[in-house]
């Protein structure tokens, strides 16, 4: 999750060009090895052709069915325009993620910030009537061994969730546990390459049971628009200035 880095919904962005083809094909060709140093597991499996559908800054979305459950996995695949230490510093900074995304709050609840093992505490007004918003702390571990081996051509960051409210011991954070209802689970990763000095390529994945009654079919539905806007809201918070976790 937004962790996100779940997202479920997000403010649209115009298009970004995207680089020719030709680094592009370079990029995925120097990543072959480096995929097997990736620590995400249950990864669904991306259409053959979805990298020659990116021309434009299009956005490839798609959803997979899990056997036994009404929540389905989501993934996105797209080129934006940023540099891969910018893009990457404004997924790994939560304190960035309520103003640039819909999220309403995020608090770091264990280690610190810009930290591989970090818990951080998020909020989102859902924003439909009669159901209730939802909270979640996503613990989130970086893949440094995948950072090293790419010269930092490419970077991982993978999440999981937990509700251990106990963790939660500002005032302003009980508050919003006390205003909110936990998801049932949240689960997913950010992938990125590099394709040139100013295009990133991600890859990117969340499978998310919302619990309660926002219905795992309902959160489908919207799984394309979350994961544009998902795009979209980094790429606005990698321009920040204050952005931290910068290599």
């Amino acid at each position: 999750m937004f962790a996100v880095s779940w997202m479920l919904w997000g403010t649209l962005a115009s298009a970004q060009a995207a680089p020719p083809p030709g680094p592009l094909a370079d990029a995925l060709s120097a990543a072959t090895p480096w995929r097997a140093l990736r620590q995400v597991e249950g990864l669904p499996p991306l259409p053959d052709d979805v990298y020659d559908q990116l021309d434009g800054g299009k956005v490839e979305v798609g959803l997979q069915s899990v056997e036994g459950h009404a929540a389905k996995k989501s993934w996105g695949v797209g080129i934006v325009e940023a540099p891969i230490d910018r893009l990457w510093a404004a997924i790994s900074d939560e304190r960035m993620h309520p103003i640039h995304t819909d999220l309403e709050y995020a608090e770091l609840v264990k280690g610190a910030y810009c930290e591989d093992g970090r818990h951080v505490l998020q909020y989102l007004d859902v924003g439909v009537p009669m159901v209730q918003d939802r909270w979640w702390i996503t613990i989130r571990t970086t893949n440094a061994a995948l950072a090293e081996a790419s010269a930092g051509k490419a970077r991982e960051l993978v999440w999981r969730s937990s509700t251990d409210a106990s963790l939660v011991t500002s005032e302003a954070g009980k508050a919003h546990l006390e205003e909110g209802i936990p998801v049932a689970f949240t689960r997913g990763s950010w992938f990125l390459l590099a394709v040139d000095p100013t295009h990133t390529l991600i890859e990117y994945y969340t499978w998310v049971d919302p619990g309660g009654a926002l219905s795992p079919k309902l959160m489908s539905w919207f799984a394309g628009r979350s994961i544009r806007g998902a795009f979209a809201a980094m790429v606005e918070a990698s321009k920040d200035p204050s952005v931290g976790c910068l290599p």
